[in-house]
């Protein structure tokens, strides 16, 4: 009888410590919110690369993936679902890479008629505002935001030559006054985009939205190559 204690005491820790090794990867970190923006649909192939791979490699339970176009239409909104007991995090991130896959497949990036004529297609600038809005408040503490454009792309009253003739802090002070600078505070931003790495394109550019993102109080921001932006996401994104 001793004996029998005995084992069932071992039996029992041994599976207390299978639970604890199968879930010290889902409790490295807090869970994170990671949200795409994108302006143009041709965009959607190479965010639906970087998304899987995310979703396949580095999610824990809670993690949320979100990815709206410039119609702020939710293409993708999924959440890492918690692992049933002993089930290893491998097998979580496989089912949801899955799950994420399929959802993706079934995206219609068509605009409807009524999404055609909306006046809410106003670029990156007015998303951020969305973004705000919608996550500013939840829950999770991590909050990133990847802005995918084509070209430049921010507010429909902003372009190279305004900001060549009146110049950014012009441009930002005007932005304040009419109240669209966004309030980021406790979100990380990375910019990419195809021309991303054109320095004579994006000079001016990087300085426009270094300031916005200064100003909206931003707890991160930089500008990532395209040329290799899935690698060079997953270490912004696991960088803090």
């Amino acid at each position: 009888m001793k004996h029998s204690h005995r084992n069932l005491t071992l039996l029992l820790g041994c599976i207390i410590l299978t639970v604890g090794c199968g879930q010290s990867d889902t409790a490295a970190r807090e869970s994170r919110l990671i949200c795409f923006t994108i302006n143009s649909p041709e965009l959607l192939p190479k965010v639906a690369e970087i998304a899987t791979h995310i979703a396949s490699t580095s999610v824990v339970p809670g993690d949320r993936l979100v990815i709206i176009d410039s119609w702020r239409r939710k293409l993708l909104d999924s959440t890492v679902r918690e692992p049933e007991l002993l089930e290893p995090i491998s097998d979580v991130r496989r089912l949801y890479k899955r799950e994420v896959d399929e959802a993706i497949s079934k995206i219609d990036d068509t605009p409807r008629d009524s999404d055609r004529l909306s006046p809410e297609q106003f670029g990156q600038g007015h998303l951020l505002l969305h973004v705000q809005r919608e996550f500013s408040t939840i829950s999770i503490s991590d909050k990133v935001i990847v802005m995918v454009s084509t070209g430049f792309d921010s507010f429909p009253t902003v372009d190279k030559e305004d900001l060549a003739i009146y110049g950014v802090p012009e441009v930002i002070e005007d932005l304040t006054h009419r109240n669209l600078i966004p309030d980021l505070q406790g979100f990380r931003i990375y910019r990419t985009g195809p021309g991303a790495s054109d320095i004579n394109l994006s000079r001016i550019f990087d300085k426009f939205w270094g300031s916005l993102f200064q100003h909206a109080k931003a707890q991160d921001s930089r500008l990532v190559g395209w040329e290799s932006v899935t690698s060079e996401i997953m270490e912004c994104i696991e960088s803090n």
